[in-house]
């Protein structure tokens, strides 16, 4: 899966006078030459929520049950406390603090 910036759907949904919604954000995906499935549209979805609503990547980390603090020392560089000492983050979190990207849909060619 190739992973395609968030920000040009962004781009395009900022420029409605309305709060977007799925049928929104499924345009701006085709506009961008994107695939759009069910599962992909309900991905983007969440992830825009995500990175404008919530911490961005870092969401899943402060959910996660057991964790009491999380660090960020850098876009590379996120440390996690659960009680025992600090440990870097977690295979299977996504943990770049940089430019925010969805993995999961296709660019149509």
């Amino acid at each position: 899966m190739t992973a395609v910036p968030l920000e040009p759907l962004r781009d395009r949904l900022s420029s409605l006078d309305r709060a977007p919604g799925p049928m929104d954000v499924a345009a701006a995906m085709r506009d961008e030459g994107m695939i759009v499935t069910d599962a992909g549209l309900i991905q983007v979805v969440d992830a825009l929520r995500r990175h404008s609503v919530g911490a961005g990547v870092l969401d899943p980390l402060l959910r996660e049950p057991g964790i009491t603090d999380v660090l960020v020392n850098g876009p590379d560089a996120v440390y996690i406390e659960r009680g025992a000492g600090l440990e870097t983050t977690l295979e299977g979190h996504e943990t770049a603090v940089g430019e925010p990207t969805y993995e999961g849909s296709e660019r149509s060619e």
